[in-house]
């Protein structure tokens, strides 16, 4: 079995055109500074990253950003989809933190 490469270097780039930080990046999630949305990428296509927004951005928010990012993304040879939302919660036992998709 082997691994694609993932092109964070790409996605960090992008980022920092659109003057945001990368906050933290674990396997195939890329967070974003203010976490209005993140970026997951996909294993079926190579530079291909679903876009996913917080819940709690607001809706007139996410319809302006989403297509200005994946304009964004494609000069820099990214491939972005707009692929549904995510739930940030803090679990009260420990400082943990759980995420979730929908």
């Amino acid at each position: 079995m082997s691994t694609a490469l993932r092109p964070l270097g790409l996605v960090k780039d992008l980022i920092e055109s659109m003057k945001l930080d990368l906050t933290y990046a674990y396997d195939d999630l890329v967070f974003v500074e203010h976490n209005a949305f993140l970026f997951r990428f996909r294993d079926d296509e190579q530079n291909a990253l679903d876009l996913l927004f917080n819940t709690e951005c607001p809706a007139d928010e996410v319809g302006s950003l989403a297509p200005l990012i994946i304009e964004r993304g494609k000069e820099f040879g990214l491939t972005i989809a707009q692929a549904g939302a995510y739930t940030l919660t803090q679990n009260e036992e420990d400082e943990t933190i759980s995420l979730a998709f929908s």
